[in-house]
């Protein structure tokens, strides 16, 4: 019965620390959409020369956006980045650049700030 309790308690453990890990950056839908939510209704907001962002923000515009280009890009402090494309289009992005996708309905077109 010890050995049950020691190996159910080791159990517990290992998926409390994998549930945890603070590595694992997957976000789910919703979480994404909460982010995004932030990202949008952030007071501290800065503009961001296009050459400074993130590589992994024009990678992506790149690979699936051409032959559009960024216009414009703004930096959330501690949630992300709101991107405008040259056709009006609206992107979101975490801290480290990588794209959130929020299926349109936070209004892809137009400038929020």
């Amino acid at each position: 019965m010890k050995r049950l309790l020691i190996f159910l308690l080791s159990i517990l453990f290992t998926s409390i620390y994998i549930s945890c890990d603070t590595d694992s950056k997957i976000l789910t839908h919703h979480q994404e959409e909460l982010l995004i939510d932030q990202i949008a209704a952030s007071t501290s907001i800065d503009a961001v020369n296009v050459v400074d962002l993130p590589s992994t923000i024009s990678g992506y515009v790149n690979d699936n956006h051409e032959p559009f280009e960024i216009e414009l890009a703004f930096h959330a402090n501690h949630f992300g980045y709101e991107v405008f494309l040259e056709n009006g289009l609206c992107l979101y992005f975490d801290e480290e650049g990588h794209h959130l996708n929020h299926d349109g309905i936070h209004g892809d077109i137009g400038n929020h700030h």
